[in-house]
């Protein structure tokens, strides 16, 4: 996938990532622990703190960050990356 989403607070260590396809998603639980099994609407959850995903993503897959932004009262930021098609 050329676009992915990242939501998750700074100082928690939970995040959602919106996006993977499968294959990256294989590959991203062979270097992070997934918590739970719910796919889809809420994407997929990592107990690790949205730095490091952003890091995983950016190191191993080539995703470079396009924009953040807050996300309403809760104050949960959302990163968007992209990278092009191989």
């Amino acid at each position: 996938m050329p676009h992915v989403v990242v939501k998750g607070n700074v100082d928690a260590t939970e995040t959602k990532v919106f996006g993977l396809s499968q294959k990256e998603l294989q590959d991203m639980r062979t270097k992070l622990q997934t918590y739970g099994g719910r796919v889809g609407q809420d994407g997929h959850t990592f107990t690790h703190p949205p730095l490091q995903i952003l890091d995983v993503l950016q190191m191993c897959f080539g995703y470079t960050l396009i924009t953040s932004c807050g996300h309403g009262d809760q104050n949960c930021p959302i990163w968007t990356l992209h990278r092009p098609f191989v």
